[in-house]
């Protein structure tokens, strides 16, 4: 696999990571937002009587479903990550390097780190780009 591939996949990884712990902060948000049934409300006719218990046991199966998820996830991230900082510390320390640390490791958007490093957004991929051809001349030997 080609540098720029892994570095892509690292980025995806996290971007599936950070959505799993969105969907696990909604589970939460669920479980915490279950009402008691009221009593002093007209009952409605009809359709299966529902019991909380059910719900609630639902909801603690797909936040442990979710929680394997990103273990799974954040598994593979860091085996990744820990693959590519073995090959960047064999590259010169510079701004190239930074951005793409910035932008592939941690997801962080280019206009950002542009703006972090007081440089062009269009500049600032051009170091990267540079930096990833290093990495791969680094890979190769």
């Amino acid at each position: 696999m080609r540098v720029l591939d892994l570095l892509r996949q690292v980025y995806r990884e996290i971007g599936m990571l950070e959505t799993s712990r969105r969907q696990k902060d909604m589970i939460i948000a669920d479980n915490a937002g279950v009402k008691a049934i009221r009593y002093d409300k007209d009952k409605v006719s009809g359709g299966k009587q529902g019991d909380l218990t059910d719900v609630l046991l639902n909801i603690e199966k797909e936040r442990e479903r979710i929680n394997e998820q990103i273990a799974r996830q954040l598994e593979r991230v860091m085996r990744h990550r820990a693959e590519l900082y073995r090959l960047m510390e064999k590259v010169p320390d510079g701004p190239g390097k930074a951005a793409v640390q910035e932008h592939y490791l941690y997801r962080v958007p280019w206009g950002i780190v542009a703006e972090r490093m007081h440089y062009g957004k269009s500049y600032t991929r051009d170091l990267a780009r540079r930096t990833v051809e290093e990495l791969e001349k680094v890979r190769a030997d």
